[in-house]
């Protein structure tokens, strides 16, 4: 029977974590506008909590009302109710956080208003943007017999409004609804003419204006709505008919995502009848628990926008200070990439460093006459690729290029379909993730054939190959020209390519099948070193930790001595310091301006060290259904780097928080400490180190010039 004195429930721990994310909202020290981009990341989160979390949560309450969460002993409805109940108090402190940054940006001339605080000149010309922008693409509908209630898309704005006939006498039952879709071509925010940036948002215009939208009806309540819908439809248990074209199918079951069941319902300012609410509420088969009101918008999709329209005299109080990603120590910007590759490991950190060299190292390896072949296992691309485009010239250039593409990749299934086009069309082979199982590793190899000799360059990262988030996101990126690692990354594609899930590798840990096992058995070996009186350590960062095995070893190491230290950024289902169990594991999780991505296991000190990076967070889908690899790191001088960075880190007393017993996350107490922020460290390390190769590079040039003085004219 499982133990449930150490562990928590996924899902309420996840929303720990997004509280987490709302403090940084909170954060007085963080510029205003990034903390109206914390509220963004906070709701956001939230809706697809909502989507993927709770509505296979829900339909878990449905169809097996028994089943119990091995992590908390919970049943499903239990699970739903308790989260819908926390989450209401998450999305009061979201309304006061957002009214106080809205307020602290009034001071500086950058102002939303709504048609609470309109004057007579706004309303003017609110009115004529109205009537002249936006009311000709509306597309208002009176609810009723003969116009049946609309499909609405999960997370589409929406008027619904209560009316009744003009000409009808005021009596009970005579109301109709009518309903008003917000066009999503229609700008977001209008900016009001004037010196200081005063705008508005178009659905709060539509709202004051919707009496002309029903000219025959008076309106006597409205409201602005936002339904959200299950998206948990999990293409691994559909029936997919093998002699179609898998594309076609994928192309088919997204469609049916838009139609799923309804899980929460969004209302802007309450209204006093509620008659709105409880004329949706029956249209959807929606309790009243699962109806959440708030007075901040409902989406925050205008945000970028308003960042592009901040005054220059502005940004230091708005915005971050620019970052520029410099190159990574160790490699020289001008010399062959495949040659550095070939002589040493590398390893590169984003977004601290950039992510040049690699792409570099792609379009060097296109053109190369000596690489015979390029393969790549692609998760995420962003919309606009030059790594698509160099691997496109790798074909053209009589290489042969295989991209192994996961069109599962949820929220991004459109993409990777349109990408897979594009690179079948330039002559790449192109494979897809295997039945039932997600490919989520990040792997690139590069094969050379020089002097008879092969020559492997094999690429493993903890993130995505995405151009744009690589800004974003903080992840490591492996580059070794190691033999045995590259026969094993050959191998990997060779079984992707026939659908093997059951190839042996002799460096790569690959899930689903070597991985858990390896991990497990790392970890004993950390025991034993504790039963012989020796010192054992694990550390490991990931994004997620859930593996209910994998929680039973590491309480099973804490309790034979081993010190364990773990950062983990979002769900953690262990709960630490917990008496004759887990007493010997810390557990601390970092929220900064970049979101923590790097997944980081090490076992062990010293020269017994053993360092492994790669794609997989602790968690049960990760382990046991999806492909996955950790890569190990050989290099001793690459290892102490991935130490400096956990070193720093684990010394963060800014952006940290740590885990208490019951789950809570608790800033670090010791307010007399020197403050360390370790992202901020990591970009000024990154920065003294680019002017310390500029000052190198000053003084060659000064010396150079001398001796040019001194040659005879």
């Amino acid at each position: 029977m499982a133990d449930y004195r150490y562990t928590q429930n996924r899902d309420l721990s996840w929303l720990r974590f997004n509280e987490r994310v709302l403090q940084e909202a909170r954060d007085t020290l963080v510029p205003l506008l990034e903390r109206l981009r914390f509220v963004t990341i906070f709701c956001s989160n939230l809706d697809e909590f909502f989507m993927i979390r709770m509505g296979s949560t829900y339909d878990l309450a449905l169809h097996q009302p028994e089943h119990i969460d091995n992590k908390s002993g919970l049943e499903p409805m239990e699970i739903f109710n308790t989260v819908l109940q926390r989450v209401r108090p998450l999305i009061q402190q979201m309304d006061e956080i957002f009214h106080e940054v809205e307020s602290a940006l009034e001071q500086y001339e950058c102002k939303r208003l709504t048609f609470r605080n309109w004057n007579d000149i706004d309303r003017k010309y609110a009115r004529h943007f109205f009537r002249q922008n936006i009311l000709p693409v509306l597309s208002p509908q009176i609810l009723d017999s003969r116009h049946p209630f609309p499909h609405v898309p999960s997370k589409a704005l929406h008027l619904c409004v209560e009316l009744r006939e003009a000409d009808k006498p005021k009596k009970k039952g005579s109301t109709v609804f009518g309903m008003i879709p917000v066009p999503d071509f229609l700008p977001r925010m209008i900016l009001l003419p004037g010196p200081a940036l005063r705008y508005m948002l178009v659905e709060e215009i539509i709202l004051e204006y919707a009496t002309e939208a029903f000219p025959f009806y008076e309106v006597l309540d409205k409201s602005i709505f936002c339904l959200t819908r299950n998206a948990d439809l999990s293409i691994d248990e559909m029936e997919l008919n093998p002699l179609e074209d898998y594309k076609e199918q994928m192309r088919s079951i997204l469609k049916k995502r838009s139609r799923l069941a309804p899980i929460r319902l969004e209302v802007q300012y309450q209204t006093n009848a509620n008659n709105i609410v409880r004329y949706l509420m029956k249209q959807w088969n929606l309790k009243e628990q699962q109806v959440f009101y708030q007075q901040a918008p409902l989406t925050f999709s205008y945000l970028t926008q308003l960042m592009e329209k901040v005054p220059a005299k502005h940004r230091v109080r708005f915005l971050y200070p620019a970052y520029t990603p410099q190159y990574p120590v160790n490699w020289d910007p001008q010399e062959s990439k495949i040659r550095q590759a070939l002589a040493a490991d590398r390893l590169i950190y984003f977004p601290y460093d950039t992510l040049e060299p690699f792409l570099q190292l792609i379009k060097e390896a296109s053109e190369d006459p000596a690489v015979l072949s390029i393969k790549i296992a692609i998760y995420r691309l962003a919309n606009r690729s030059r790594l698509v485009e160099y691997l496109l010239s790798a074909v053209e250039h009589g290489k042969e290029v295989l991209v192994l593409v996961e069109l599962r990749a949820r929220f991004d299934e459109a993409n990777n379909i349109n990408w897979t086009e594009i690179l079948e069309e330039g002559g790449c082979k192109v494979i897809y993730g295997l039945e039932n199982y997600k490919a989520h590793a990040k792997i690139c190899l590069i094969t050379r054939q020089e002097r008879d000799k092969l020559q492997y360059l094999t690429q493993i990262g903890t993130g995505n190959y995405n151009e744009k988030t690589v800004h974003l996101y903080t992840d490591l990126s492996l580059l070794t020209a190691d033999p045995l690692i590259g026969e094993d990354a050959n191998r990997f594609f060779a079984n992707m390519s026939i659908g093997n899930l059951d190839g042996h590798y002799n460096s790569l840990l690959v899930a689903p099948h070597e991985m858990k096992p390896a991990l497990l058995k790392l970890i004993d070996q950390e025991i034993q070193k504790a039963k012989q009186f020796r010192y054992g350590f694990i550390g490991i960062k990931a994004n997620s930790l859930s593996e209910r095995d994998l929680l039973d070893k590491l309480a099973e190491a804490s309790q034979a001595g081993v010190k364990i230290q773990l950062l983990i950024r979002g769900i953690c289902c262990l709960l630490p310091g917990v008496a004759q169990a887990t007493e010997n594991i810390e557990i601390r999780s970092i929220v900064g301006r970049f979101l923590e991505h790097p997944r980081i296991y090490i076992f062990g000190t010293g020269e017994n060290r053993e360092v492994l990076l790669g794609s997989a967070d602790g968690m049960t889908r990760n382990l046991n259904y999806r492909v996955e690899i950790l890569c190990p790191v050989k290099d001793r001088s690459l290892q102490q780097q991935i130490i400096h960075y956990w070193d720093v880190m684990w010394q963060d007393n800014r952006k940290v928080r740590i885990m208490q017993p019951d789950g809570s996350l608790l800033p670090y107490a010791n307010s007399l400490a020197e403050p360390v922020d370790a992202q901020e460290v990591f970009m000024e390390e990154a920065q003294q180190r680019d002017l310390s190769v500029f000052a190198q590079g000053k003084g060659l040039f000064r010396t150079v010039r001398k001796l040019i003085r001194k040659l005879p004219r």
